[in-house]
């Protein structure tokens, strides 16, 4: 139960960056007490989507995840296409860089082959500590 809840709230926090990102450029269809309730039901809806799909494989799962992504987005708020695309691409982006650096810190500080780091993850607990 506590790696599903550990593992879910990354899912959820991935989505939360993700619909802020795009709600603080593009104009909602709703507004009010119903804009919070979609803005919390979507995070909810993409973070379990995105939670369920973690054992598939990382190409799969962005694509899935683009596509669900620009659906959600192209139903809750106002904008073309491609420029929501261009949003969703751009945060897939930072979320994989962002792995890509942590992971890169990680390694130099405990001074382990980033291997061995992510295929270990009793060494990678101990080396925080």
């Amino acid at each position: 139960m506590i790696s599903f809840l550990k593992d879910y709230i990354f899912c959820a926090v991935e989505s939360i960056l993700l619909f802020y990102t795009v709600k603080c450029i593009l104009p909602c269809k709703f507004h009010d007490l119903k804009k919070i309730i979609i803005f919390i039901s979507i995070i909810l809806i993409d973070s379990v989507v995105s939670y369920l799909s973690s054992p598939l494989p990382i190409v799969f799962k962005n694509v899935l995840y683009y596509i669900l992504a620009c659906f959600i987005i192209s139903l809750v708020y106002d904008g073309k296409l491609y420029i929501i695309s261009f949003f969703v691409i751009l945060v897939l982006y930072e979320y994989l860089i962002s792995d890509i650096i942590v992971a890169n810190i990680f390694t130099f500080i405990t001074n382990t082959n980033i291997a061995n780091m992510l295929t270990n993850n009793t060494q990678f607990i101990f080396a925080i500590f």
